[in-house]
């Protein structure tokens, strides 16, 4: 899946992290790769960032190491990107901070042009071929949008972590929850054409997340009612202006871990129509299971599937109502 990849025009960015050790009596002096990598707006991607030289790589293959994205709106944010882009990373531990409120252009006359500046501020993003993380030990996305995504001919492929964090801190559309929240952010206060946030939301070619023996994924998603910790965009339940003709989206997502905790301020789990008309398929084995969804812990509607614990033991706690609609099971 990983290729070697030379990194030469990143040298220079790379060597304060490079140590070095002294042999001793040799007076020689051999580099040794850094623990940590820690990245400022620069994104691994195979298809951005070459332009404007935001790439750190087309991709991230140190098992060894760990790696930080800090990815914040400054002036150094490049226009088009995200943390990881289309992008392959293999290392011990991964982290990334894209936790920032969006530019929102109020005085676009066009409402998709709002809509469309909140793409940089997701965590992981896929739209263009298989994105590959593989982390020994753990994982850690916090992003102001979706923590993981998916669209196009994108997919995602997560494994050999123990832990596995993905944080939505999101943002409010005539939410509310934050019209009655005191310490709700003004800046962020509720406006038209905005989305909230999902944790993971697949609307491409799917998305598996495998954890390591004894492993654990905690995901929180602060989106509005329609917003899923895990699932696919809810068809007309969307706020997005383009309409319901793209609504139908996303393969599925499969989770395989020991222990699954799932917050949401809208559907712990919720999933509707996949791609083309076709089942979108949500399946969880877990031998402990908690999903807490402040509109519903579990929603299928549409054509939607939702499977937990077909072939695993153990104990599945739901907090929120367990709805179907239309298709949905």
């Amino acid at each position: 899946m990983f290729k070697k990849t030379q990194i030469s025009n990143n040298i220079m960015k790379a060597l304060p992290f490079i140590t070095f050790s002294v042999l001793l009596g040799g007076g020689i002096t051999n580099p040794v790769s850094a623990e940590t990598i820690t990245l400022e707006n620069q994104q691994i991607s195979r298809t951005r960032g070459e332009g404007d030289r935001s790439r750190y790589a087309t991709e991230f293959n140190h098992p060894d190491q760990d790696l930080v994205i800090h990815w914040q709106n400054n002036d150094s944010l490049p226009a088009d990107g995200n943390p990881i882009r289309d992008g392959n990373v293999n290392v011990r531990n991964l982290t990334i901070d894209a936790n920032f409120f969006e530019d929102i252009n109020d005085s676009d006359p066009n409402p998709r042009n709002h809509y469309y500046l909140e793409i940089r501020n997701k965590g992981v993003y896929a739209n263009s071929g298989l994105t590959h993380i593989h982390a020994s030990d753990t994982i850690q996305i916090k992003a102001k949008n979706d923590g993981i995504y998916t669209e196009s001919d994108g997919s995602v492929l997560i494994d050999g972590f123990k832990k596995l964090d993905v944080q939505g801190t999101g943002y409010a559309s005539m939410d509310v929850f934050a019209l009655m929240d005191p310490n709700f952010p003004r800046e962020e206060f509720p406006r038209f054409y905005t989305t909230g946030a999902h944790g993971i939301v697949d609307n491409g070619e799917g998305i598996s997340i495998h954890g390591g023996s004894g492993s654990e994924i905690n995901i929180v998603s602060n989106g509005f009612a329609v917003m899923n910790g895990i699932g696919n965009r809810l068809g007309v339940y969307s706020t997005d202006p383009r309409g319901i003709e793209n609504s139908a989206v996303g393969r599925g997502i499969d989770i395989t871990t020991d222990k699954l905790t799932v917050e949401s301020r809208g559907n712990a789990i919720g999933a509707a129509t996949g791609k083309g008309g076709r089942q979108f398929k949500v399946s969880v084995e877990s031998a402990d299971v908690k999903l807490k969804g402040a509109f519903a812990s579990v929603l299928a509607g549409g054509n939607a599937l939702i499977e937990i614990n077909q072939h695993t033991q153990g104990l599945v706690q739901l907090t929120g109502k367990v709805a179907a609609g239309n298709q949905g099971q």
